[in-house]
């Protein structure tokens, strides 16, 4: 089993991140601002480039 810790990243925010990977879906209109941004932060920060662009837009 592997086990990945990233106590920076919240729990909410890892679950879309795993949903994009697996399904390639990204659904953000029942989440809140926090976490959006949070989202943009973590791609950026996992190196996912494929769902930072998708994000940086609604910032924009």
């Amino acid at each position: 089993m592997f086990r990945y810790n990233k106590p920076n990243i919240a729990p909410t925010v890892f679950d879309i991140v795993l949903k994009y990977i697996y399904t390639g879906e990204l659904d953000l209109k029942n989440h809140l601002d926090k976490d959006i941004f949070e989202l943009l932060i973590t791609s950026d920060e996992l190196l996912l480039e494929e769902l930072f662009e998708p994000v940086s837009r609604i910032f924009n």
